[in-house]
């Protein structure tokens, strides 16, 4: 069969849905399909086709992605409307695209979807059309298209109950989207969200699943440098001002031994109180962080399995799993997890993992310290893959790819 994949920009190595994407992509190809990925991206000098292991990448450039991001990252930072203003002035194309988006729902992007589906389906023809989310964009693109092919789409992050995207015209695009496809694949954990009346007429699609993140590490060069006369924590991800602050996390390293040291894997975005970046400044100087910046994905897992301790934050919203932390189950590491809401998901998973300590952001800094250091002091020797993999089988990529095509005629 021939399955193509619509992702976002694949272009972005270290974005964890198209690393989810591309693992499902090389395992469907191992059992002898032909593998296209379908997606945008925001660089011109990035190819439009290309072919990696095996597997063929199609792109549309699309900068206006690009601007807008840089667009709101700046009003993260400043919080104000006049910036705004002058940033949306000086690019006016990309303005129009996104106050239209916002007053009528309505994305070009979607066009560019679906024409270039079409293009590769008359080349080829399509069998499996999977549309993943990130970005849903993807998702209402493949239930508008026309090409006679069995489709499904993979929520991996929420939408229509998105702390940022969510609403009453979030619910609609969803509804029709699920109407125009022919299976929903989505986290175990939102299944609560689709007991809303609005999709009762679709929900015999729904299909829910783990997060397909426990697979072997791949044998790459670690890009990190570890101190072996300290104790090294490593945190892969990025924080975000209003579901993952750094802010507790950084007055838990303050107050370590000072032979302990954070790197930190990804970025920060937002705009965080004074107070936190001069701590982010102070223990950089004091070499007690270490801001390393992205890197791809297989590179970030490398440094996993080379530091001491793997640092894991609890989101501010109970409706969304990183899917990271099934990459750093997959390293055997021992694992710190900072929980931040009483219902936090990721705990469960800590917990039938064994190898992990979590600490409550509601206790003082003290009483989390003296938790983490008896932690620490506790041989934790690094688990072995088939120990791993026998905890969470679910959550392995060929079951969740036997998952998502079971039924497909």
């Amino acid at each position: 069969m021939h399955i193509v994949f619509l992702c976002d920009d694949t272009t972005k190595t270290a974005d964890a849905n198209l690393g989810i994407c591309c693992n499902l992509a090389k395992e469907f190809q191992s059992k002898g399909h032909q593998v296209t990925i379908l997606g945008n991206c925001e660089q011109k000098s990035a190819p439009l086709e290309e072919q990696q292991d095996g597997i063929f990448f199609r792109r549309f450039y699309y900068p206006i992605n690009r601007i807008t991001h840089q667009i709101l990252q700046h009003y993260g930072q400043c919080h104000s409307i006049l910036h705004l203003a002058a940033d949306l002035l000086c690019h006016p194309i990309t303005a129009c695209v996104d106050v239209m988006r916002a007053a009528t729902g309505y994305n070009p992007i979607d066009r560019k979807y679906t024409q270039l589906l079409n293009q590769v389906h008359k080349a080829h023809p399509v069998d499996i059309a999977i549309a993943s989310s990130g970005s849903f964009y993807t998702i209402h693109a493949l239930a508008k298209s026309q090409v006679p092919c069995f489709k499904i789409g993979y929520m991996m992050d929420p939408y229509w109950k998105n702390h940022t995207t969510g609403g009453h015209r979030a619910k609609q695009e969803e509804v029709f989207a699920w109407k125009g496809l022919d299976k929903m694949v989505i986290p175990k954990l939102l299944e609560r969200d689709y007991q809303d009346p609005a999709f009762d007429e679709c929900r015999s699609k729904l299909v829910a699943s783990e997060f397909p993140g426990i697979q072997k590490p791949a044998d790459v060069l670690c890009p990190v440098k570890f101190d072996p006369q300290k104790i090294n924590l490593l945190f892969a991800g990025n924080f975000y001002e209003s579901i993952r602050s750094p802010e507790y996390l950084l007055n838990l390293v303050e107050v370590l031994p000072d032979y302990v040291c954070l790197s930190i894997l990804g970025g920060i975005y937002g705009c965080f109180p004074e107070e936190v970046e001069q701590k982010i400044r102070q223990l950089s100087e004091q070499g007690r962080v270490r801001l390393l910046g992205c890197v791809p994905a297989a590179q970030a897992q490398a440094a996993m399995c080379h530091a001491d301790y793997l640092v894991n934050l609890g989101n501010a919203i109970d409706n969304q799993l990183p899917s990271k932390i099934f990459t750093y189950f997959s390293t055997g590491k021992p694992v710190i997890h900072i929980q931040k809401i009483a219902d936090c998901p990721c705990v469960p998973y800590m917990r039938k993992y064994g190898n992990a300590v979590v600490l409550q952001e509601t206790e003082p800094v003290a009483q989390s310290t003296q938790n983490l250091l008896e932690f620490m002091h506790t041989d934790k020797p690094t688990m072995e893959f088939c120990q791993v993999e026998g905890k969470f089988p679910e959550c392995t990529v060929p079951y969740v790819a036997d998952l998502m095509l079971e039924g497909v005629e």
